[in-house]
């Protein structure tokens, strides 16, 4: 059984610092959703009743206001959130690594990425449970289809498609380095390429 106490590593947490960008402030995600410093999930830290959203210099998100000023988060918070949310997304990661048989670093941190982002029950339930599937066949074409497929329902790949995208390229990379026959054969098939694979 894999160590799920391992910490992130260095280049899985700059990734997330790149990705997410810290803002020190409550804020609207691109769905919506109160967040705050690096990518961190509003919950009930904090009253948001009748707060205003608004956006200010600097910020290209809507900013919680009450009482006509920014609802603004410590650096020792964020440091905090950001601690236990990247262990967290790590330890799912290893757990879903683990149950894909999947031990390449690299990959982990890619499904470490997702987890922090969407939640770790991502590959379960109504979001990507056909990918996962295929993610543990070892299926990564059709893990990646299944991927820019969300682009089509309006989901994930069209909200945050840099985020979508850092996946189907951990994807497609992991998928070339341990099953190099399926992507020769794709490249046979170019013209029968409905997702863009190729273009």
């Amino acid at each position: 059984m894999a160590d799920t106490k391992l910490k992130p590593t260095p280049a899985f947490l700059d990734h997330l610092v790149e990705r997410e960008d810290s803002i020190p402030y409550v804020y609207k995600d691109t769905l919506g959703k109160p967040t705050a410093g690096i990518g961190h999930l509003i919950t009930n830290e904090y009253n948001l009743s009748n707060v205003e959203w608004k956006k200010i210099e600097g910020y290209n998100v809507p900013i919680a206001h009450k009482d006509g000023n920014p609802i603004s988060v410590g650096n020792d918070q964020i440091r905090e959130w950001f601690a236990q949310d990247s262990e967290g997304s790590f330890s799912s990661a290893i757990a879903q690594a683990e149950e894909a048989g999947i031990h390449d670093m690299k990959f982990i941190e890619a499904l470490a990425s997702v987890n922090f982002q969407l939640g770790p029950g991502w590959n379960k339930g109504k979001r990507f449970p056909k990918a996962w599937e295929a993610i543990k066949k070892g299926d990564f074409i059709q893990a990646v289809k299944e991927i820019n497929q969300s682009d089509q329902k309006g989901g994930w790949k069209r909200n945050t498609p840099t985020r979508a995208e850092d996946f189907i390229n951990a994807l497609d990379a992991y998928g070339r380095k341990v099953k190099p026959q399926d992507y020769a054969i794709q490249e046979w098939n170019r013209e029968d390429d409905p997702f863009g694979f190729y273009a």
